[in-house]
């Protein structure tokens, strides 16, 4: 891309997504650790901080699984497709799996 190394386009590309996914995990956060009333908080028996640094940890993964997986495509529609398609063939059934093994 016209002179800027790779690297420094691949960074700045993170740092923008980090920032979008951190403002929405913060938010998670207070919303997740806030006292809703006589029954506490949705997350009463975790620190704030141990949530914080998990959802974090969990959105560092999503953006590096997202980057992996645009090398593998050169359009926006097939990779929308493609990814789509190996989420419906691999998360899905693990959610599944263990939606059944709770019943």
């Amino acid at each position: 891309m016209m002179g800027l190394n790779n690297w420094l386009h691949w960074l700045a590309w993170f740092v923008k997504y980090f920032v979008f996914i951190l403002i929405s995990v913060a938010v998670e956060t207070v919303f997740f650790v806030i006292n809703t009333g006589e029954n506490g908080s949705v997350m009463s028996y975790i620190s704030p901080t141990v949530l914080l640094m998990f959802l974090i940890a969990y959105a560092v993964a999503t953006i590096t699984f997202c980057f992996a997986a645009s090398t593998f495509f050169s359009r926006g529609m097939s990779s929308c497709c493609g990814i789509t398609v190996n989420h419906k063939l691999t998360v899905r059934p693990s959610i599944q799996a263990i939606g059944q093994s709770i019943l």
